[in-house]
């Protein structure tokens, strides 16, 4: 059975390792799930029938989530909101004389801008190139050198992970296997955690920075394109009002997240709809509508392709045999479960969240640990490893900021896998505690 599980844990490993060169992530998750069959003894058919039929019964109301909110994303950037919220961001930083608070400011309200963009059930992948183009702007005005610029983009995305009482992936995943789940539930506990996260990596990003100053390195733009633009951009409070529709029906009148951010997608065509381009021998009504599909059915695709591998493994014995073997050993059960969602979420993320549920249910609610307790820690555990080099998101961010993977990384590495890291312990000792029921 060691094998067994051995190669579960291998072929994860090879889903990543042929995603990373470049082949497409429908064959790689393919061969990646055929190698957990095979070596696990299972039926072929029976198995990715199984795992097909949960994984779209399941997963439908989490695809409307992301497939809404990247479409709301496409349209804040085409109506041009996106940037007319980040002008008004931004203003604070001309006005800030010391460098060393001009330089933590920046990143601050880059993160606050995340934060906006989170409350409205913007997924990543939807914002990702919207927020390269903000952060090059603020990498420019504190004058920091562009090799940061990648790992304050994956901050931005772990926050839009981690938001408490937002429509985020994790959020709604959660929602949809653990009945009775709220997102605002323990929110000061969490937003604490979020709070001391921020804290953490801008006091990383000040001494990196600091040590960039000392040796005479500065902001270049090298390769990257930062546009700039004279178009008439809407203003700063219509660009709120379609997220503030989805804040009040999510979070205060506690509506299906989907339906919120439909009632936010809707809210935006209407609020921001003179702002739209018109595209050549098209209505403006008609542009509008091409947006919305402007390679926006490709997020949740790749989003749900992420979940099938850890649905196939979890149909393995050799999955169940590794859980036993976990929570017979005698670990903390806090600790056990920690260690288990972050080894899920190594190599795929939040689609390792169905998998994190079952097993919590299964072996650790109601019998050693409350349901918020579990929920909180697999929160943080989904961040520790998203930020690996063979993360998609990652590879395409490089190419934006025109820095190779090697000088990128390190500072990724402390600012997110470090960060994340403590932050997890810190929510499990807190669980251990009691904090969270």
């Amino acid at each position: 059975m060691l094998f067994q599980a051995c190669a579960l844990i291998l072929s994860l490993i090879l889903i990543a390792f042929l995603i990373y060169k470049g082949l497409s992530p429908i064959l790689s998750v393919v061969i990646g799930c055929s190698l957990m069959i095979w070596t696990n003894g299972m039926d072929y058919v029976a198995t990715f029938q199984s795992a097909l039929s949960t994984w779209g019964s399941v997963l439908m109301p989490a695809v409307f989530v992301t497939l809404f909110g990247a479409a709301m994303g496409v349209l804040y950037t085409k109506a041009g909101a996106i940037d007319s919220l980040a002008v008004w961001l931004l203003k604070p930083t001309q006005r800030v004389k010391n460098e060393d608070a001009r330089i933590i400011l920046s990143i601050l309200l880059f993160i606050v801008f995340r934060i906006i963009l989170g409350l409205a059930g913007f997924v990543n992948d939807a914002v990702m190139v919207t927020m390269f183009a903000v952060g090059a702007v603020v990498f420019r005005q504190a004058d920091i050198d562009r090799r940061h610029l990648n790992a304050v983009l994956v901050i931005a995305g772990t926050i839009g992970l981690v938001l408490p009482g937002a429509p985020t992936q994790t959020n709604v995943m959660f929602a949809l296997y653990l009945p009775g789940y709220s997102p605002t539930a323990y929110f000061l506990p969490r937003l604490m955690l979020m709070l001391l996260y921020i804290v953490l990596v801008c006091l990383i990003m000040l001494r990196y920075v600091k040590k960039d100053r000392a040796a005479g390195r500065h902001f270049e733009q090298g390769r990257m394109m930062l546009t700039e633009t004279n178009r008439e951009l809407p203003p700063v409070w219509l660009c709120f009002l379609p997220i503030v529709v989805v804040i009040i029906t999510y979070t205060f009148l506690g509506i299906e997240a989907w339906v919120s951010i439909t009632f936010g997608l809707i809210a935006t065509m209407i609020c921001l709809y003179r702002y739209f381009p018109q595209e050549e021998g098209k209505s403006h009504f008609a542009s509008m509508i091409h947006y919305t599909n402007d390679g926006v059915l490709l997020i949740p695709l790749q989003f749900m392709l992420m979940v099938l591998p850890t649905m196939v493994m979890s149909l393995s014995p050799a999955f169940q045999w590794g859980i036993d073997a976990l929570a017979e050993s005698g670990i903390n059960p806090y600790v056990s479960f920690a260690v288990l969602a972050v080894i899920l979420v190594s190599f795929s993320g939040a689609g390792a969240i169905p998998t994190i549920c079952t097993v919590a249910v299964s072996g650790y609610i109601g019998q050693s640990m409350s349901m918020y307790a579990c929920v909180i820690i697999a929160t943080w555990a989904c961040t520790v490893f998203d930020s690996l080099p063979t993360n998609a998101a990652i590879v395409i961010q490089t190419e934006l900021c025109d820095c190779p993977m090697k000088k990128a990384y390190p500072t990724i590495f402390t600012t997110t896998i470090v960060a994340t890291g403590i932050i997890t312990i810190l929510a499990t000792i807190a669980a251990a505690a009691g904090v969270f029921g």
